[in-house]
């Protein structure tokens, strides 16, 4: 069914313990994060936990960057490392921000600055049959709606696309709706967790009837992948309730 875990909901825990816990929720993938568990600089580690996760039956699905486009003074020698790790991960994309400041802030300047970074790094994962993938989120160029439509069209590059989640704490459930339903052409995964407006962590189930109208918008894209995230109280026993919860959401469809 396309379901993942973000391994930094869990960053306590080894890959290992990762890997396992995923076997016993019956999770298919993993996107693996590089601030803690695949380390930009560390390949061999980058290999060995490839080996791992797929000789377990699990697939990657993407490599978790905090590279910020935008944001270096030489971005192809930044993002080499990155690059790297995933094609040692051998993952079909890789998660990056549209910088660092809300567009409240942005200025025209940055928001050059941004696309011409994004152009950069994503010519060199295209010529490793990579797709970039924007996260959706506050404090940078996706922040809102129209924030991210244009820096996706300054950028204009093939294989960039986008993740996306729901603001619970910026937007409403419409705004929420209409954000999706703007980018729904580009979005390729989907970070799937339930909180409140002042970021408080709730099982999924609790937020059922705004994530069935998102399932429902998304269901035209068969291969979408709904990756679980800010599991509440980072508590990994709670993971195969939170995945068929979303398990029963998806055949809700």
């Amino acid at each position: 069914m396309n379901i993942g875990l973000v391994s930094v909901t869990f960053r306590r825990l080894s890959p290992k313990e990762i890997v396992e816990a995923c076997i016993n929720a019956k999770i298919d993938y993993i996107e693996w994060g590089s601030d803690i568990h695949i380390p930009p600089m560390d390949i061999e580690n980058a290999k060995s936990v490839k080996n791992l996760t797929c000789e377990n039956g699990i697939k990657i699905s993407s490599y978790s960057t905090y590279f910020y486009a935008g944001e270096y003074e030489s971005p192809e020698e930044e993002f080499k490392p990155y690059l790297n790790c995933a094609c040692a991960l051998n993952v079909p994309v890789i998660r990056m921000w549209a910088g660092r400041k809300s567009p409240t802030i942005a200025d025209e300047e940055y928001y050059n600055k941004v696309a011409s970074q994004l152009k950069i790094v994503c010519k060199m994962a295209e010529e490793k049959g990579i797709t970039i993938g924007l996260e959706c989120h506050g404090n940078c160029l996706t922040e809102t709606k129209d924030s991210c439509l244009k820096i996706l069209s300054m950028a204009d590059c093939p294989n960039l696309k986008m993740y996306w989640q729901p603001d619970f704490v910026r937007r409403s459930h419409k705004e929420n709706i209409d954000y999706l339903k703007a980018i729904l052409d580009n979005v390729i995964i989907i970070h799937t967790f339930y909180w409140d407006n002042e970021r408080n962590r709730f099982p999924l189930a609790e937020g059922e009837g705004q994530w069935l109208d998102y399932v429902k918008i998304l269901e035209s894209k068969k291969d979408i992948k709904y990756s679980l995230e800010f599991v509440p109280n980072d508590d990994v026993s709670l993971l195969k309730r939170e995945t068929d919860t979303l398990k029963r959401f998806l055949k809700q469809r």
